[in-house]
């Protein structure tokens, strides 16, 4: 009898937070009702989970087919009972069996992402209202990015893993996928060619990189009558300005100003890494270590320095009238924009300059200290506008061998193995190119049948790696 009322009030207590969160409920919760569903071989948390589950898809009264009504039930379950550990793993578990579920904990996270930033309140009744699970799942097989969410997610909660949000969900993800290309060799020659890569990916991907945690993104915002004081007291906390670190120091001594962060494994930063994006507009990114409100509060304050010591000795009171500046921490998505389309130059007779966010922010972030290698490759796999190709065409096939071939092979083997003539004769027959392009290049020397033999095998073996990363 204990357990049956220790059932009762749990099943009381969670209906009662659901009806708080407005969730619509058909009937009312009657214990009595519960007893035939009661398995008495069977533990608490087993039993309290098949019963709640029973009385939720009972009584939640929802215009969805029953598979989808049953997801709706399993992904709530989840969200409420996640945060007590006695009920977290079987929960994650039985929601990661089922599909629809994951899309509707997507939507979740998402809406409640973008009311937290529109500054609006969130009760778990607007999961119905968030996007259907036909559209997340429709999002998925178009884009790489919700694509590798979606997997993550089927991986955590398997594991009874629980995220709060998208944003912890992205930065898991994009670490376990940075560690899986640490800890392959093969993806050496992968990580230069993504150097160049990683420039080329979309604005809503570096929205994720920045979910992630890898860096934060921020606007400089100043008044564009006077230019003076962007060239000259903004423009010159930028160690690129400095011809030498005894230029460096001489600056920071002068003016009391640390041009540097001391970063956490004992490395240092630049303090400043900004970028010209319009007369009056700088956009510039922040490394991981350094809170926003630490930097915003430095820069202030390094901006102040100089302009006193820039107005010291000053007679023309009106060179520094009315100025202003503004730090913000920006969002980088597209819906974070609105940027005129180059079709109006054609009609319009006008044209308009660069202002392209992405390949800044991307540029600024390729930078030393910023990003490893690996986090390059993983933030690009996130992005469906990247072409496999063209990382591929970017190398030459001596570059896709291990470390231990490339020693073992002859000067001509890796003067042949470095030829643009080869690539293209893969593009043709990649399992017979090895044999005959060296006997075009070298007629009468024959390329060693383990050498090609170790060749195609690695070629195959690395584009099979890669494989498991973007698909």
């Amino acid at each position: 009898m204990s357990l049956y009322l220790r059932l009762c009030s749990f099943l009381q207590g969670y209906f009662k937070k659901l009806i708080d969160e407005k969730i619509p409920l058909r009937n009312q919760l009657h214990c009595e009702n519960i007893v035939e569903n009661i398995d008495f071989e069977k533990d608490f948390e087993s039993n309290f989970i098949d019963v709640f589950s029973k009385e939720l898809h009972k009584s939640l009264s929802i215009d969805a087919d029953g598979n989808i009504k049953e997801a709706y039930v399993i992904a709530l379950m989840a969200i409420i009972l996640n945060p007590d550990i006695k009920f977290r793993d079987k929960v994650c578990k039985k929601a990661a069996e089922n599909h629809n579920s994951i899309y509707i904990l997507m939507a979740y996270h998402k809406l409640r992402e973008q009311k937290a930033a529109a500054n609006e309140s969130f009760t778990l009744s607007d999961i119905f209202k968030a996007e259907k699970p036909s559209e997340i799942k429709e999002k998925i097989e178009n884009d790489n990015a919700e694509k590798e969410i979606f997997r993550y997610m089927v991986l955590s909660l398997s594991r009874g893993e629980w995220h709060e949000s998208s944003q912890i969900i992205i930065q898991k993800m994009i670490e376990d996928l940075s560690k899986r290309i640490r800890n392959k060799e093969k993806f050496e020659a992968f990580k230069k060619a993504f150097i160049n890569i990683f420039e080329k990916v979309s604005i809503n991907t570096l929205d994720r990189a920045v979910d992630a945690g890898l860096f934060t993104v921020y606007f400089i915002l100043t008044n564009s009558s006077i230019g003076e004081f962007t060239d000259k007291v903004v423009d010159r906390l930028l160690i690129s300005n400095f011809k030498n670190e005894e230029d460096i120091k001489n600056f920071e001594k002068e003016n009391n100003i640390s041009l540097y962060y001391d970063l956490k494994d004992g490395s240092r930063i630049p303090k400043y890494n900004f970028t010209k994006y319009s007369k009056s507009t700088r956009i510039g990114i922040l490394h991981k270590d350094i809170e926003f409100s630490t930097f915003a509060n430095d820069i202030t304050t390094d901006v102040e320095k100089l302009l006193e010591k820039e107005t010291k000795d000053l007679t023309d009171e009106a060179k520094w009238k009315d100025i202003g500046l503004i730090v913000l921490r920006i969002s980088p998505s597209k819906y974070s924009f609105g940027i005129l389309d180059k079709e109006i130059e054609k009609k319009g007779k006008l044209q308009l300059i660069n202002l392209d966010i992405a390949s800044c922010i991307t540029s600024l972030a390729s930078g030393s200290g910023y990003l490893e290698d690996e986090q390059k490759l993983a933030v690009s796999t996130l992005d469906s506008t990247i072409n496999i190709l063209d990382v591929i065409d970017q190398l030459k096939i001596y570059e896709y061998l291990s470390t231990g071939l490339r020693k073992d092979l002859t000067r001509e083997e890796r003067v042949f193995l470095q030829s643009k003539d080869l690539k293209e004769e893969i593009k043709k027959s990649l399992y017979a190119v090895f044999a005959n392009a060296y006997s075009n290049r070298y007629p009468k020397k024959t390329l060693k049948p383990s050498t090609q033999k170790r060749c195609v095998n690695e070629f195959l073996d690395l584009l099979e790696s890669l494989n498991e990363l973007w698909t």
